[in-house]
């Protein structure tokens, strides 16, 4: 028989662990628990988070626009017109504009440009010159639908006669940007029947679907003399892009 304070192990059993084994053996399976938590963390040291930045911190970019340029593409970010503060007054729109081989390489060209953080998540607007929208529409919509920031919800269009640059640099001004001048384009165009936005992801499933799509298309007018400015060049609406796959 067992002495008194043994425990004696069942047949086909193998014999429980000793406390000090048991406490060897936890300590393993934490550290080994430990160890596949480190590549979720995305950092290659415990505690350290992703940086936090302040909204002062970022340029927030409203309107994009993309153009083929160089053998690459040229990228314009626009922000929209932003307070100052309370009794401070409003922020033109910051304007800025980059050339690249890619779509992506051009944006990440833009974060050098000052101490700001240019975030894309508030994109809603996506200008396309005429050329680009006519050879590169693959790219830029691809560039939507893969980056983490952007969303299939943007809102798509087409500058007939000039580029997405030209248009986005033309509706900049004290009190205004292109994200204003588009909303109320649409402001506008809302009153017709056949008025339509189209978004990134309407034009990707009419592709898919059915090897075609259409976008609003878009063009540098100049104003009349009761909007203020005449002379000077405004967006304005002009119609529809038509889209065919090859």
């Amino acid at each position: 028989p067992p002495a008194s304070g043994q425990h004696q192990a069942a047949p086909g059993r193998p014999p429980p662990p000793k406390p000090e084994e048991a406490a060897v053996r936890g300590r393993r399976i934490l550290a080994a628990a430990a160890a596949l938590l480190l590549p979720l963390s995305g950092c290659g040291r415990v505690g350290e988070l992703p940086y936090a930045r302040e909204m002062e911190d970022m340029a927030l970019m409203r309107t994009l626009g993309v153009d083929l340029e160089d053998g690459g593409v040229r990228v314009t970010a626009s922000s929209g017109v932003q307070s100052r503060g309370v009794d401070q007054g409003e922020e033109p729109p910051l304007v800025l504009s980059s050339v690249s081989g890619t779509v992506s390489g051009a944006c990440l060209a833009m974060q050098s440009y000052g101490t700001s953080y240019v975030f894309y998540g508030h994109v809603g607007q996506l200008l396309l010159g005429e050329d680009m929208a006519g050879s590169g529409l693959v790219e830029a919509l691809d560039y939507i639908e893969r980056d983490p920031e952007m969303r299939l919800g943007t809102e798509l269009f087409v500058v007939r006669g000039a580029t997405a640059a030209d248009a986005l640099f033309s509706a900049a001004s004290e009190s205004a940007s292109a994200a204003e001048r588009l909303e109320a384009i649409e402001d506008d165009e809302g009153e017709q029947p056949d008025a339509m936005t189209r978004s990134v992801g309407d034009v990707l499933s009419d592709l898919s679907k059915h090897g075609a799509a259409f976008a609003p298309a878009l063009e540098l007018r100049e104003k009349r003399e009761g909007d203020g400015g005449a002379g000077e060049k405004q967006l304005a609406s002009a119609g529809y892009a038509i889209f065919r796959e090859d």
